[in-house]
């Protein structure tokens, strides 16, 4: 099964933004406040094949809010902690870009066992 066919709203996958970049993906920052390397990246909404995704940091930074524990679900390297997003940092991509950079971001989740985010409850989400 591809991944194209697993992406809805909340699914949460590691991607190299740099493929996503290469593939046509745009950032709503400028360079120096764009994610440089492989992230986590949750999956916002989709219109008309084009995805919305945000970036998630392990640390805090300017402008950034916090993921609480209690929104996230799956492996523990995602789960645990709070993670952060900045509210103005929202890639809009293709599925075919998020298939790519999942693979060189190296992404381990597969069907069934897949890090997700309660994008419904999570306050402040873009």
């Amino acid at each position: 099964m591809s991944l194209v066919t697993e992406l809805v709203p909340g699914l949460v996958l590691h991607l190299d933004p740099k493929v996503l970049q290469q593939a046509g993906g745009q950032t709503t920052v400028p360079g120096a406040v764009k994610v440089q390397d492989k992230h986590f990246f949750a999956c916002l909404s989709e219109d008309k094949g084009t995805w919305r995704l945000m970036p998630c940091y392990t640390s805090i930074g300017p402008e950034r809010l916090p993921i609480e524990e209690k929104y996230k679900i799956g492996h523990h390297k995602w789960k645990s902690g709070t993670s952060y997003f900045h509210p103005k940092q929202v890639w809009t991509v293709s599925a075919a870009a998020i298939e790519a950079a999942a693979l060189a971001g190296g992404d381990m989740s597969r069907p069934g066992a897949r890090n997700w985010i309660d994008i419904a409850n999570t306050p402040d989400l873009p």
